[in-house]
């Protein structure tokens, strides 16, 4: 029986505004349709409260919320000035205060309420530099967070883990993976992270550290984490959520980089059938079968690359997607009949990419021009040279803007 998967590497595709291009014999596009984001959520409203008074420290049951009476210098002044330049929307000025009414907490023990409320302003102003886009600036204070717990005083969990989870992903696009996994890592180190209520949250930044594993070239780190989280995703969402669905996704991406294409085909089919299940009709189902047909087609498995793709174009059609997604789910149904033979639908539905690909903002088109090169690789192959150079010179116009 012939082997179904060539010893090939795997496909690399790199993720630009959505599309993930892959690489075979043709180039390719598969579409993020609608990509799972972990939604970065903005911090609760924190209070600044003044020193409180001491409480009995015999009584175990009040230990967490115990004000010492050691007086922290300028505390009050400081958290107090932090607190008015935040009103005032100086940030910077904000930022100074706090930084400094944290340091005036180190010789608090971590459970004292003065060291959480330092930390916690310290947050917000990291999560308001994030909401301005000031990425180095919240970086900066995300380290001196994490600082802080890996010593044994972590901010509150639920107010610090959306934080870390937006810096964590800031730091991925960014092409910096290693550095994203101190902070996902770092959320377990917060205050009250083992707590029940946060089980989802820790399974879904577990992830998150797995993909983050993926993206930095350690994909056997990546399956380790990934199959030790899919048991828990199904305890905690079910076995046929979608949550289990995106978790089976990633893994089989873990198994794919670790070139194990039995297997990954596997966690891939396991996605399909719970997404089928779930709607079989919606785009989050056209988007995955897409994907899917990307890795057949990585492999030479054409005909399986074409219905899927052709099932995906369909619901995008049926949704009346248009523009850059409708052409890149095109784009890999075309490619699949090119290797197919199937010439004549391979043109059409290169020509309905094309459309679609006019259709989207000038600033996007360029970075759908493999709908271009691989319409020319079929022209080629058909011997109709002039127009394939004509195809080609659109391609080096868009290099050239």
């Amino acid at each position: 029986m012939q082997d179904p998967w060539p010893d090939r590497c795997r496909a690399q595709r790199s993720n630009t505004l959505g599309m993930l291009p892959g690489r075979s014999s043709m180039p390719r596009i598969a579409a993020a349709l609608l990509p799972l984001c972990l939604a970065m959520s903005g911090c609760r409203s924190l209070n600044y409260p003044e020193v409180p008074a001491a409480t009995p420290a015999h009584d175990p049951t009040t230990e967490g919320h115990v004000a010492p009476n050691t007086e922290p210098g300028a505390w009050v002044p400081l958290s107090r000035a932090g607190r008015n330049a935040l009103k005032m929307r100086d940030y910077d000025a904000a930022e100074q205060n706090y930084v400094a009414a944290l340091a005036e907490t180190t010789m608090l023990p971590e459970y004292d309420t003065r060291v959480r409320t330092a930390l916690g302003n310290v947050v917000r102003i990291a999560a308001t530099y994030q909401a301005q886009r000031r990425w180095n600036d919240s970086d900066r204070l995300v380290d001196l967070i994490i600082e802080n717990a890996e010593a044994g005083r972590g901010a509150d969990f639920s107010v610090a883990s959306p934080v870390f989870i937006g810096q964590g992903n800031y730091r991925t696009s960014h092409d910096r993976s290693e550095d994203a996994i101190v902070v996902y890592e770092a959320t377990r180190l917060l205050w009250n992270a083992d707590a029940p209520q946060h089980e989802a949250a820790r399974v879904q930044t577990g992830q998150l550290i797995a993909m983050a594993y993926l993206d930095a070239g350690m994909p056997e780190e990546a399956i380790t984490r990934m199959q030790g989280l899919v048991e828990d995703v199904s305890r905690i969402f079910g076995p046929a959520s979608a949550a289990m669905a995106s978790a089976y996704f990633k893994l089989a991406s873990a198994y794919e980089q670790d070139n194990d294409f039995s297997r990954a085909e596997e966690a891939y089919q396991r996605s399909l059938e719970i997404r089928e299940s779930i709607d079989p009709d919606g785009l989050e189902l056209a988007n995955l079968r897409n994907q899917v047909a990307s890795f057949y087609a990585d492999h030479d498995r054409n005909e399986q690359a074409a219905e899927l793709a052709g099932l995906a174009v369909a619901t995008l059609e049926a949704h009346d997607v248009q523009g850059a997604n409708l052409a890149a789910v095109l784009d890999t149904l075309a490619s699949a009949q090119t290797q197919l033979g199937r010439s004549d639908e391979a043109e059409a539905n290169f020509k309905r990419a094309l459309a679609a690909r006019d259709q989207t903002d000038p600033e996007i088109r360029p970075q759908l021009d493999r709908v271009l090169e691989n319409y020319a690789l079929l022209l080629r192959s058909l011997d109709r040279d002039e127009e394939a150079r004509t195809i080609e010179a659109e391609i080096s116009s868009d290099n050239d803007r």
